[in-house]
């Protein structure tokens, strides 16, 4: 025996309030697994340079401006650096020596190392609704 069509309606409509219900919690959880795992990676950065914070000098600015910078046509359009050739060429260190001429090698990569956590600072200084 067939229901009424307005039963069967009804049915759909809260079958398809159940699926999208689900859809948000997956994606809360989805969330909050990535606020974790942003942490980590702050605190990891923070590790591996030994220090608890960056102080953002122009150096850090010269190599964000020159950064070669890319939108990821993901679900999420994400914005990052070209790992492969951050400043447009694929010889890193020649393209640090270009940039930052007044520091000594170890210097240069320090500060290449360090943008990871000056970005992050960053974004943390952002209000939330822009981020």
């Amino acid at each position: 025996m067939r229901e009424h069509p307005m039963v069967e309606e009804a049915r759909q409509q809260y079958e398809g309030a159940l699926r999208v219900q689900r859809m948000h919690r997956d994606d809360d959880a989805r969330r909050v697994d990535r606020t974790r795992e942003d942490l980590a990676g702050a605190l990891e950065a923070v590790n591996r340079l030994g220090r608890d914070e960056v102080v953002l000098t122009t150096d850090h600015l010269t190599l964000l401006r020159a950064g070669y910078w890319d939108h990821h046509e993901d679900a999420l359009g994400t914005v990052t650096m070209d790992p492969k050739r951050p400043y447009g060429n694929s010889d890193v260190e020649r393209d640090l020596e270009r940039l930052l001429p007044h520091l000594g090698e170890d210097q240069r990569y320090r500060v290449h190392r360090e943008l990871e956590l000056v970005a992050r600072q960053a974004m943390a200084l952002l209000p939330r609704e822009v981020r």
